[in-house]
């Protein structure tokens, strides 16, 4: 048995600028599988132990090995840094698991300062590895593991995906919660928001989503009384007036949802939330009363992922659903207090100036039909282990061939080779501005001390924006160069004080949109 005893789980930056308040479910979700064994877990969060560095040289002697979860993106770079600074102060083995690892295994573990990876659903391997190394037995065997040889790097098949209900509840004192709600200068206690994830996975098969090549198509959902009494936890004990469900598709089980609604209406818990939906589902399985019932349990926003405003599009992606549904939904949700948030993909490979254009009429269209329709666009990049990963190359995508180079792609602005034009102006005025104040009440959101004024500016402006949205012009925008010189003016006077975080997309910050 070895005599070093400690594993200590890092978890990365996701953003260099901005804190959201989420809990770190991917190592909350390894440090539940080790309690029986004879190790001491320290449990590292970036966003509120900056000076990690010392938490390692205190342990160095110690440490059975680290562990790093990394998404593609930002967590990549900041747990390199954090890798290179373990690796400078002790011999321990360095283990990344994740959504990199998971997608880019040839990638991640061609690195140096990365010993080994765990591919796929990672709590079973996670165990084998930590009971490897800590009796010195063979590990090399394990499912999912990738490692160096003499001849090369190896990767073991991924495990079958399996329910999680077969392992132990996760621990919400393994981490310091109220730091991380408070992350992002939170003070108004009814505004304290938290996530929290009571399924995995998603019955669909969208060609954009790695998703299923690492759970194939399967979702599980815990087990109602566990999700209940942690919500009613998090709620009582640690004051989270807003919960964000992170589920890949909250709504895909309607007698959970409900059976869930029902509990939070008896125990009459006291907070809001709002999670992701698929719009054909919901449409087929969440009656008028049911969402009566939603209310009523908290629900105060719904998000689908709609992800263009091309029908042809739509079917090449296999979205499983048609312009058409998308605004039923809209309008259904008009009906309640429930607000509806599209979340949008443009400028696909194939006709990128036709799937932009029908997408923003599309969302003017949406809009108009529900004023208080909120949205998120992000452009279209390919993702390893996706169809269009593959398909995008085709059209001249370069493929990731190093980490380096996968970090260089992160840190630049992405401009795909099949761009016909810079899109960014045009969506920035769209988003910013016409869609925004073609809400009559968008003041209505805005920080007490301006309302006022933006009363003033919403009223001048809805007219002009609904007429834009109407007649699908957005040429010639300088009604929208004369709103945003006179938020400049106004932001440099009162030295950025009002700054709208509202108006920043993100899981948190939807609240107040």
């Amino acid at each position: 048995m070895s005599d070093k005893n400690t594993i200590i789980l890092f978890y990365p930056l996701v953003d260099k600028y901005s804190m959201i308040p989420n809990l770190p479910f991917s190592i909350m979700n390894l440090e539940r599988m080790v309690r029986d064994l004879p190790v001491r877990t320290i449990l590292i969060d970036e966003r509120i132990q900056p000076d990690y560095f010392s938490e390692i040289e205190k342990h160095k002697d110690s440490i059975l090995f680290v562990g790093v979860s990394a998404m593609c993106g930002y967590q990549m770079i900041s747990g390199r840094s954090f890798s290179k600074n373990v690796r400078e102060i002790t011999d321990a083995k360095i283990v990344w698991g994740g959504w990199f690892s998971s997608v880019s295994p040839e990638l991640a573990i061609n690195e140096p300062f990365i010993d080994y990876i765990i591919c796929g659903q990672g709590e079973i391997p996670f165990r084998k590895v930590t009971e490897a190394l800590l009796y010195n037995t063979e590990l090399k065997t394990i499912e999912g593991l990738g490692f160096k040889t003499d001849k090369g790097i190896h990767i073991n098949e991924p495990p079958p995906v399996v329910n999680d209900k077969t392992f132990p509840e996760i621990n919400f004192e393994a981490i310091d919660i109220n730091k991380i709600i408070e992350i992002n200068g939170c003070t108004d206690l009814h505004s304290r928001s938290l996530n929290y994830i009571s399924n995995s996975g998603c019955p669909y098969n969208c060609t954009f989503c790695c998703l299923p090549s690492v759970w194939g198509q399967k979702s599980f959902s815990k087990d109602l009384d566990i999700v209940t009494n942690d919500l009613k936890k998090l709620n009582t004990e640690y004051e989270v007036f807003k919960i964000g469900f992170n589920d890949d598709n909250f709504f895909s089980k309607h007698s959970f949802v409900m059976s869930l609604c029902q509990n939070l209406i008896k125990n009459k818990t006291n907070f809001e939330w709002e999670a992701n939906a698929h719009i054909e589902y919901f449409l087929n399985n969440y009656s008028v009363e049911d969402i009566n019932t939603l209310y009523d349990a908290g629900c105060r926003s719904i998000k689908f992922g709609v992800e263009s405003g091309d029908q042809t599009v739509l079917d090449k992606i296999n979205k499983k659903t048609s312009i058409g549904s998308c605004l039923k939904v809209a309008e259904l949700l008009s009906h309640f207090k429930i607000k509806c948030v599209f979340y949008i993909m443009i400028a696909f490979p194939w006709n990128p100036d036709k799937d932009f254009k029908l997408t923003l009429n599309f969302l003017s269209r949406a809009k108009l039909i529900n004023p208080r329709l909120e949205t998120g666009i992000n452009f279209f990049i390919p993702l390893p282990k996706t169809p269009l990963y593959e398909e995008a190359i085709n059209y001249g995508f370069p493929p990731f061939t190093s980490f380096d180079n996968m970090v260089e792609f992160i840190s630049t602005p992405f401009v795909a080779p099949w761009w016909r034009k810079n899109y960014r102006n045009e969506l920035h005025d769209f988003l910013w501005f016409y869609f925004k104040y073609a809400n009559p009440h968008h003041y209505k959101i805005k920080n007490v001390k301006i309302r006022k004024l933006d009363f003033i500016v919403n009223k001048f402006f809805y007219p002009v924006c609904w007429l834009r949205l109407k007649t699908k012009c957005r040429k010639f925008r300088l009604d929208a160069r004369l709103y945003f010189l006179g938020k400049r003016i106004f932001d440099k006077i009162t030295n950025n004080k009002f700054a709208d975080n509202a108006e920043v997309i993100g899981r948190c910050k939807s609240w107040n949109r």
